[in-house]
């Protein structure tokens, strides 16, 4: 009998979950081309169990973020955009694939369908060294658009709480939904990966992407000094970097 009642109530929680992030999406994508897009897509991508979300989007010589947002504090990591944007994007087996998605179409990989994929190097510098257990890549392609939304996540399995088609399911429209925003090209004018920000801490990471010095900043924002540094570190930490050259990687358009 127990063994029953722990079954739907796993159940009634995954429904609760799932229920949560078609709510999140659905406000999504009524913000999609909008400043307003980033925050209901991100309790989505946080119900479904990331620790933190990436959105990568390929041509076939450049890679660029689109969307960084950092669950945890103190995760490991900051530095690998900076080492992935200049260039080690090229051995993720994610880039190829992702060039390869047809129109309107979607891949959902977990990480054990990719893992034997990635060189040795590649997968030490990227995975073995870091916290991230596990993660789910989402591929769409929307026009022109490739696009890999990823989904970083404690477990190698996956979260905890989700029957995995289901989750497979609703990440594969999350991914649509991001697509369906970036595709829109009509955002703000400040750099996507911002859009994860305060409006102060996005401020700040404009003065510093304008190469202003920090009491330069505080001067505009009618700050002080250490307020600057308090809204920059609060914005490293949100990205998931920890420099100025991470910063200007991120935002490279």
């Amino acid at each position: 009998m127990e063994k029953g009642t722990d079954a739907a109530s796993r159940a009634r929680s995954g429904e609760a979950l799932a229920g949560a992030v078609a709510e999140h999406l659905a406000v999504a994508m009524g913000e999609a081309g909008t400043e307003e897009f980033a925050a209901p897509f991100l309790d989505a991508a946080q119900t479904l169990g990331a620790v933190q979300c990436m959105v990568f989007a390929y041509d076939s010589d450049r890679a660029r973020c689109l969307l960084a947002r950092n669950f945890v504090a103190g995760a490991k990591g900051r530095q690998r955009a900076l080492a992935y944007l200049d260039g080690w994007y090229r051995q993720d087996p994610l880039y190829r694939a992702a060039l390869a998605v047809n129109h309107r179409h979607s891949h959902v990989l977990r990480f054990a369908e990719i893992r034997d994929r990635m060189g040795a190097e590649y997968r030490a510098l990227f995975y073995d060294s870091l916290d991230l257990g596990g993660k789910t890549a989402i591929l769409v392609a929307r026009g022109a658009l490739r696009i890999a939304l990823n989904l970083y996540h404690q477990r190698p399995d996956g979260p905890t709480g989700w029957e995995p088609n289901l989750h497979r399911r609703l990440c594969a429209l999350a991914g649509q939904v991001a697509a369906a925003h970036f595709a829109a090209g009509s955002g703000p004018s400040w750099p996507a990966p911002l859009a994860v920000l305060t409006e102060r801490e996005r401020a700040v990471c404009q003065g510093i992407l304008a190469g202003r010095k920090a009491e330069t900043i505080a001067g505009d924002l009618g700050i002080a000094p250490s307020s600057v540094a308090t809204y920059r570190r609060r914005a490293y930490e949100k990205l998931g970097i920890s420099s100025r050259a991470a910063l200007f990687a991120l935002c490279r358009s």
